[in-house]
C-alpha cells in the first residue's frame, strides 16, 4: 500500500543517459514494493552534454512522477542506493542478457512491471511514425523500406547527423525534427503512432513509458544486442521486425 507518509529512500544515479532513465524504474519498483517514494541525486560526467545540462533538461519530468519526492544534484549528500551499482554487482550478467535479469540480480526488484515516465499525449503525432537511430549503433536487422508503408516518417533525433546518416543508408524520404527538449522528446514518443528505435537513450525512455516500438538490432555478433533480446517477456509491446 502506498502511504506518503513513510520516509523516502534517497538515491544517487549517473549516467550514460540511456542507463540513467533505465534507472528510474528501480525507484518506481521499490515505490510500488515498499509504498516509499524516492530522492533522487543526479551525479557523474558520463552524460553527453555535462550534468548541469541534463538536470535541468529533465527536471520538469522527472521531478513530477508520483515516486519522486525530490530529485536534485548531488554534493556529497549520503544515500541509501547507488542506481548504478549494478555495474559492479551484475557485471557478470553485462552483455550476456537483458536489462531485467541485470536489475533482478542487483536490486531484487520486477524491473518493467509498471511505467515510470508519465507525460500528457499530444495528438499531432498520432499518426507518425517516429524513427531514432543513432548511425554508431545503426541497426542493421531491421527492413526500413517497409517503413514506407506505416504513414508519414519523422527522424527524430538531437543530433542531424543521425538524420543524414538514416536517409544516406536507405533512401527513405523522411522529415526531421529536433526535440525542443526532454519533456518535448518523451511526450513525441508517447503520443506517436509507432516507434522505430536503435538501442539508445530515446529507447529507454520507449521503455519507460511502455511504449510499443520496433528496436532495431545492431549486427549479430554485437553483444550490446543482449540487453535486449528476451526483455519482451517483461516489457509490454517490444518487438524487433516491422
Amino acid at each position: 500500500m502506498i502511504n506518503d507518509d513513510l520516509p523516502p529512500i534517497v538515491y544517487i544515479s549517473g549516467g550514460a543517459f540511456g542507463d540513467f532513465i533505465n534507472q528510474l524504474g528501480i525507484i518506481s519498483e521499490n515505490y510500488y514494493k515498499t509504498g516509499r517514494k524516492g530522492i533522487l541525486y543526479l551525479w557523474g560526467d558520463r552524460f553527453r552534454y555535462g550534468p548541469d545540462f541534463t538536470f535541468k533538461d529533465t527536471y520538469d519530468v522527472i521531478s513530477t512522477q508520483k515516486f519522486i519526492k525530490e530529485y536534485k544534484k548531488h554534493n556529497n549528500e549520503p544515500y541509501d542506493i547507488d542506481l548504478t551499482s549494478w555495474f559492479i554487482d551484475s557485471r557478470h550478467l553485462l552483455h550476456h542478457t537483458h536489462w531485467y535479469n541485470i536489475f533482478k540480480n542487483a536490486y531484487n526488484l520486477e524491473w518493467g512491471s509498471h511505467p515510470w515516465i508519465s507525460v500528457p499525449i499530444d495528438t499531432k503525432w498520432s499518426d507518425i511514425t517516429l524513427i531514432n537511430v543513432r548511425q554508431e549503433r545503426f541497426g542493421t536487422e531491421v527492413d526500413y523500406s517497409k517503413l514506407a508503408n506505416k504513414g508519414k516518417l519523422v527522424f527524430i533525433a538531437a543530433e542531424i547527423g543521425d538524420y543524414n546518416y538514416f536517409k544516406q543508408v536507405t533512401h527513405l524520404d523522411v522529415e526531421y525534427y529536433k526535440p525542443l527538449s526532454f519533456t518535448d522528446l518523451c511526450i513525441a514518443i508517447n503520443s506517436c503512432k509507432l516507434f522505430v528505435c536503435g538501442i539508445s537513450a530515446p529507447l529507454a525512455i520507449a521503455n519507460a513509458l511502455h511504449k510499443s516500438c520496433v528496436i532495431c538490432l545492431i549486427n549479430p555478433k554485437d553483444t550490446t544486442n543482449n540487453f535486449y533480446l528476451g526483455i519482451e517477456k517483461h516489457l509490454p509491446g517490444i518487438n524487433f521486425k516491422i
